[in-house]
């Protein structure tokens, strides 16, 4: 675990290399997730955990976001948002920012491969954690 952060997570060499750290804030979470060769913030989303309002027994989401255009992890990290706050029942802010000069079809493949990769050992350090 890195000394500054609850949890940190690096899959993959450069230029495919994912980090992702996150840090609890009370009873919420940070998320940071970079990558690529030019790691930067390109979008943030805020997702609120709550019951399902068809079925209250169900843990849902709602995510508010923000793309800095040009900038295409918009879609990524509300994805992301949804299923950790559903998952960990807490209200998530992610950061993202992934950027290969550029990338061919591959290069995103491997790098969503990662990013799958990375998602998943840092839900392991949360339960491992908590």
């Amino acid at each position: 675990m890195n000394k500054r952060w609850d949890y940190f997570v690096q899959i993959g060499e450069k230029p495919y290399c994912i980090e992702i750290l996150g840090q609890n804030i009370g009873e919420d979470l940070y998320v940071c997730i970079a990558g690529g060769t030019k790691p930067h913030i390109g979008a943030v989303c805020l997702s609120q955990y709550h019951p399902s309002m068809k079925d209250p027994n169900k843990p849902s989401a709602s995510t508010s976001l923000l793309v800095i255009v040009p900038h295409k992890e918009g879609e990524i990290i509300t994805k992301i948002g949804d299923d950790l706050a559903r998952v960990l029942q807490k209200n998530i802010v992610i950061t993202g920012g992934i950027h290969i000069d550029q990338a061919s079809e591959q290069d995103i493949h491997i790098l969503l491969g990662n990013l799958d990769q990375a998602l998943t050992e840092l839900k392991a350090q949360f339960y491992c954690t908590k």
